[in-house]
């Protein structure tokens, strides 16, 4: 089935529907509604804005962005039933974002095969990890989703983050970093450490378009700059920097091969900039 813009509308109203049905008398449970109805709004535009750079078609940019508009849905429920966002206190929002969409058959004016892509994005957005084994098309998009989802919550917490900060780190924190791995939010104990998980997300960037934008917007320098002076961890967040630089210079990444399945790429995949 052939997308387009019409049809994204009509979601983006059910997701605005859905959304308005969440009140609370507590001022900091609707603070966190509105905080995700912003999100989702921003995450839609990111990536498809994302998919342009990619050269991808009109089928692939609004399957993202209905992917970026849905990928918290189950957000608002977790925060109505347990008021927070730790998954590891209440539930899996990925999951229960996709359980959502399914019980209301959200998406049933679409085909089976970019309904079920749509599905497994959402329920891996906010895994450690991408699971091993899936097809290349879920790969892609579930990858693509990751990303943009960081770019917004890099926004989301910018506030927050851009005063210097002082204490040390944690050590396994440290570890983490310095051996090019993301970050355990279970090892966070400070604002440092909040900060080093921050930087550590750049290890999860999979596309040069996203680390292209992460640079000109320079979050991942400024935090670098709010961090006190401690020499190993200086060095780490420099090696992350690094393979930030690294990233954004590729000129295409290895995608193109998801869609040579017919998924939502018509015409020549040469063109394909991914």
């Amino acid at each position: 089935m052939r997308l387009n813009g019409i049809l994204l509308k009509e979601y983006i109203q059910w997701f605005l529907n859905y959304v308005s049905g969440f009140t609370s008398p507590e001022p900091e449970k609707n603070a966190m509604f509105t905080k995700k109805k912003e999100h989702a709004l921003v995450v839609c535009r990111e990536i498809g804005r994302l998919g342009q750079d990619m050269n991808l078609d009109r089928d692939g940019i609004v399957l993202a962005r209905i992917m970026g508009l849905f990928h918290d849905v189950g957000r608002f429920e977790q925060v109505r039933r347990f008021g927070t966002f730790v998954d590891r206190s209440s539930l899996d929002h990925g999951a229960l974002g996709e359980q959502i969409l399914r019980e209301n058959q959200v998406l049933h004016k679409i085909e089976h095969k970019q309904r079920e892509l749509v599905f497994r994005s959402i329920r891996y957005h906010n895994r450690k990890e991408l699971p091993k084994g899936e097809d290349e098309a879920c790969t892609f998009f579930a990858s693509l989703l990751r990303d943009a989802d960081k770019l917004d919550i890099y926004r989301v917490v910018w506030n927050k983050v851009v005063k210097p900060c002082r204490g040390g780190c944690s050590p396994k924190v440290l570890q983490s970093l310095a051996e090019g791995r993301i970050v355990d939010s279970q090892e966070v104990k400070s604002d440092t450490d909040y900060r080093l998980l921050l930087i550590s997300w750049v290890y999860d960037i999979n596309h040069a378009q996203t680390a292209r934008r992460l640079q000109t917007r320079g979050y991942i320098a400024q935090l670098q700059r709010s961090l006190p002076t401690i020499p190993q961890m200086n060095e780490a967040v420099s090696n992350a920097l690094k393979y930030l630089r690294i990233m954004a210079a590729k000129e295409n990444g290895s995608q193109c091969s998801a869609f040579a399945a017919g998924y939502f790429i018509h015409g020549d995949m040469n063109n394909c900039a991914c």
